[in-house]
C-alpha cells in the first residue's frame, strides 16, 4: 500500500521499487512470483526487467500495456505546433485532478518516461527481454491505435477500453488460468476475429 505520490517517481527509480518488492515475496515464499500489471504499472514492470536481470520471476501477464513509451515527443512552444506545451501541462493538471496523482500529474513518472522509456521497452520487446512466460491482454479499442502488424501469440485483445482490464470478470479468469499454467496463449474465445478486425 502506498499513497497517492508514491508512484509519480522517475520511471528507473519506479522499477527498483517493484524489483524490491518482487524480491522481498521471493524470499518470503522461496519461489517464483508472478506478475501483474496494468496501464502505467507496465512502464515499471519494462523498467524492472532491464534493470533487474534474473529476478525470480514465474510469468508475467500485462493489461493495456504501454507500446513503445516516450516514442512521441512534444517540443517547447513553437508557432504552427498542433498542441503547444502549455496545453499538454494544462491537460496533465486536469486529468491529474481526477487521478490518483492528484493535481500535479505523473510529472516526474512521465518526464522520465521519455527518457527511459522507450530503451526500457525496447529491451522487453528484444529476444532476451522476457525470459520468462508472458501474456499481454490488449483491449480492442487500444490495437486500433497500434500500427499495423502481426501481433505476437502471446498477445490476447479482449473488447475493452484501456486501464479497465484488471477488474474484468471476463479478463480475471483468463490471467488466472495464464498464471497457473492451465492456459496457453491465445485461448481462443472469439479473439481470434478480433485479431483480423484489429
Amino acid at each position: 500500500p502506498s499513497d497517492a505520490d508514491a508512484d509519480d517517481i522517475p520511471l528507473p527509480e519506479l522499477g527498483d521499487r517493484i524489483a524490491a518488492q518482487l524480491t522481498a515475496l521471493h524470499e518470503q515464499t522461496h519461489g517464483q512470483v508472478d506478475v501483474v500489471a496494468e496501464s502505467e504499472g507496465t512502464l515499471g514492470v519494462y523498467a524492472m526487467l532491464a534493470r533487474h536481470p534474473g529476478l525470480p520471476i514465474g510469468s508475467i501477464v500485462l493489461l493495456s500495456p504501454i507500446v513503445a513509451p516516450g516514442q512521441v515527443t512534444y517540443p517547447p512552444d513553437t508557432s504552427g505546433l498542433p498542441v503547444p506545451e502549455y496545453a499538454l501541462s494544462t491537460l496533465n493538471r486536469l486529468v491529474g485532478g481526477m487521478s490518483p496523482y492528484g493535481p500535479g500529474g505523473a510529472a516526474q513518472l512521465l518526464s522520465s518516461v521519455g527518457e527511459f522509456g522507450a530503451r526500457y521497452f525496447g529491451h522487453v520487446a528484444s529476444a532476451s527481454g522476457l525470459p520468462v512466460r508472458w501474456m499481454a491482454v490488449i483491449p480492442l479499442a487500444d490495437a486500433l491505435t497500434l500500427p499495423v502488424c502481426a501481433l505476437p501469440t502471446d498477445v490476447v485483445l479482449v473488447p475493452a477500453f484501456h486501464g479497465g482490464l484488471l477488474g474484468d470478470a471476463g479478463v480475471l479468469p483468463m490471467v488466472s488460468s495464464f498464471i497457473a499454467g492451465r492456459l496457453t496463449v491465445p485461448a481462443d474465445a472469439g479473439e481470434g476475429d478480433l485479431k483480423t478486425r484489429a
